[in-house]
Parts: structure tokens; sequence; C-alpha cells
């Protein structure tokens, strides 16, 4: 683990696939809101009101703007401070990059 300058430990949550729950049959998990409830439930569950990083998996990455619109709100309200993705060719993470903005 990495830790800040006070040491305390930077903490992580990996946005699950939204397609998981559409295969225990119920539905596919992948709305605006789904997505905040689901990145609130892991700060409750890791104990705090702020995510540091949160991941996205690459596939996922390349949904529609449900997505990123998501992600947007989060930052927006600190319920996460960054986003990280991986496996995406150069093009893709400039397009998902170009769509996460703090307003």
């Amino acid at each position: 683990a990495r830790f800040t300058d006070d040491s305390k430990p930077l903490l992580a949550s990996t946005m699950t696939n939204p397609y998981k729950s559409f295969r225990k049959g119920t539905g596919i998990r992948l709305t605006r809101f789904s997505i905040l409830q689901a990145i609130e439930a892991s700060a409750e569950r890791l104990g705090v009101s702020s995510i540091d990083l949160y991941q996205v998996p690459s596939r996922t990455a390349l949904l529609p703007n449900v997505i990123t619109d998501a992600l947007n709100t989060a930052l927006d309200q600190n319920l996460i401070q960054y986003v990280g993705v991986t496996n995406l060719s150069k093009d893709s993470m400039t397009r998902f990059t170009n769509k996460l903005t703090r307003r």
C-alpha cells in the first residue's frame, strides 16, 4: 500500500462487472443511480465518506456515457477522488479521460 504524508493508507475500490447481476437474474446494474449506489455502498463498507481511487474495468470503461456521467457525479460529490482504468488503448484512454471532467 502507498501511504500519504500522514501515514494514512490510500483506499481503492473496483467497479463490479455490471452484467454480473444480470447473470444472477436481477437485471443489469448499469444506470447512473445504480453506479452511484454501488460507490456509496463501497465507501460504507470501507468505513469512509470518500474513496481515494475508484477503478473501472477496461470493458466497462468503453460502455456508454452512463459510466462517465456517474463517475463525474461521484467526483463532484467527493464520493471518489480519482478514477483508474487499465488495459485501454491510447485512443480509448483519451476518449474516456475526455469524458471525465471535474465540473
